[in-house]
């Protein structure tokens, strides 16, 4: 389709009414705009009733055909009228729209007509004219029949006749006898008062003193709308078969509506269905979310006990640590002490095994030396493994306490996380403050004294057992 222009539609008051003498014989009048060579007209359309889409489009589309004619310019080619689509005024949404039913139409409503593929009308956007009546066959009496000329002559419907308005009547109904002299002349011959254009009274008076050029024009008017209604025939032959197609396609849309409709009624219940469905299983969510919300609201008081229990241990634990530290501390300038003891007397024998090198005669004494200085290095050797082995169990019992800690440490992240996400789901509980039981410091304490008084023991017994073998050695 062509583009939609908005045109400005004037007010209908001020159109011009000039043939008020003239009975209106129509009860149903359509305002049909269009453009014809570079100019819009917009024509009063009667009818008897309201009349269908097909009576509207013969009507309008044989009304238009005769405009087109009758304003041809002289040297341009015949172009048959040829409806495209025609467009309404909605007053409801202010805007032009497409006509597609005759529902549409209301008295004195006003239409707009684009041609197919026309030459003659560009559609430009600018304001519609006042409307005018159309151009019939001339019909009743002769006053009439003279009345109806006169306006098909009177184009741009002024009320009064111009001299390029009669030579294109002339033109346009094949009156060629008529030449531009014989045009002058009788223009110059009805133009009484000598103002350059006709009015009624004129044209009426030289009608009545030149009956033979009045029965002329009739009768070129008749032998036109003659031609142009066999042609009109035809095309509402046309019309009656297109408007037969129209009510078959309309009939299977119907048929095809009422199956729709159906299928509508079943989709509705499946959807009412549907509906009960989701408030049922809404229901029993809404309940299961319920019993959820108690379930975590236990686990969150049980996750907290455990959390403070669990606190309670890992004190404990690197309170044990820190003791063990000390101690290990202790052994380990301990063992720097023994180190420094194996040091000097291994200075010592190599100082006696140097002297014994050089002093020949001293031969079986420094032996002898050499023994007990090699027993007393191999008791020193053994109290340095005695205390390798006390140090290694105390790195043991650290790396034992060490590893219960992280243990422990990680039962306490693992239990904050659960004690997160149980909180994620539900509001955080009011927990009640955990009161920590007091530590047994006096049994950890106990417990220490204990061991450090068997490791004294221990080391008394090997320092006697080492002395012991001494002696035996010296005395050997």
């Amino acid at each position: 389709l062509k583009l939609q222009f908005l045109y400005l539609i004037g007010d209908s008051g001020s159109c011009v009414r000039i043939w008020e003498t003239s009975p209106r014989l129509t009860m149903f009048v359509i305002m049909v705009a269009c453009e014809l060579y570079g100019t819009k007209h917009n024509l009063e359309v009667g009818f008897p009733g309201p009349p269908t889409m097909l009576e509207l489009i013969w009507h309008v589309e044989s009304t238009l055909q005769l405009e087109n004619r009758l304003m041809k310019p002289a040297g341009r080619a015949r172009e048959a009228f040829r409806l495209e689509h025609i467009q309404v005024y909605d007053e409801a949404l202010q805007r032009w729209v497409e006509l597609l039913s005759d529902t549409q139409l209301q008295p004195w409503a006003q239409l707009y007509v684009f041609q197919l593929d026309a030459n003659t009308a560009q559609d430009r956007q600018g304001q519609l004219p006042a409307t005018r009546p159309v151009r019939s066959p001339p019909s009743g009496t002769a006053s009439e029949r003279l009345c109806q000329l006169f306006r098909d002559i009177d184009v741009n419907g002024n009320g009064y006749l111009e001299r390029d308005e009669l030579e294109r009547f002339f033109s346009v109904l094949a009156l060629y006898e008529y030449s531009e002299t014989a045009v002058d002349h009788f223009f110059a011959s009805a133009d009484t008062n000598r103002d350059g254009v006709l009015s009624y009274a004129e044209f009426s008076k030289f009608a009545a003193g030149h009956p033979d050029v009045a029965k002329a024009m009739y009768t070129a008017g008749d032998a036109y709308l003659a031609a142009r209604a066999a042609e009109l025939e035809s095309a509402n032959e046309a019309l009656a078969e297109a408007h037969k197609a129209a009510e078959r396609r309309c009939a299977d849309a119907q048929h095809e509506a009422a199956a729709r409709g159906a299928q509508t009624a079943q989709l509705e219940d499946r959807l009412r269905l549907a509906q009960e469905e989701v408030a049922r299983v809404a229901t029993a969510a809404e309940a299961g979310a319920r019993a959820a919300a108690q379930e975590v609201e236990a686990q969150r008081e049980a996750v907290a006990k455990d959390a403070a229990a669990h606190r309670e241990a890992v004190a404990a634990v690197e309170a044990k640590v820190a003791q063990l530290r000390s101690e290990l501390a202790a052994n380990q300038e301990q063992l720097t002490v023994v180190n420094e003891d194996v040091k000097a007397l291994n200075d010592k024998l190599a100082d006696a095994e140097g002297r014994a090198q050089q002093a020949a005669h001293e031969l079986a004494e420094a032996q002898k030396v050499r023994a007990i200085l090699r027993n007393e290095a191999q008791a020193a050797q053994t109290d340095l493994d005695a205390l390798s082995r006390g140090m290694e169990e105390k790195r043991t019992e650290l790396c034992d306490a060490l590893r219960e800690r992280d243990e422990a440490r990680s039962r306490c992240e693992v239990n904050a996380t659960t004690l997160r996400d149980l909180q994620a789901r539900g509001s955080e509980p009011e927990l009640a403050p955990v009161k920590a039981e007091p530590v047994a410091e006096a049994e950890v304490e106990a417990a220490g004294k204990d061991k450090k008084e068997k490791k004294d023991k221990k080391e008394k017994k090997d320092k006697k057992e080492k002395k012991e073998q001494r002696e035996r050695d010296h005395r050997d």
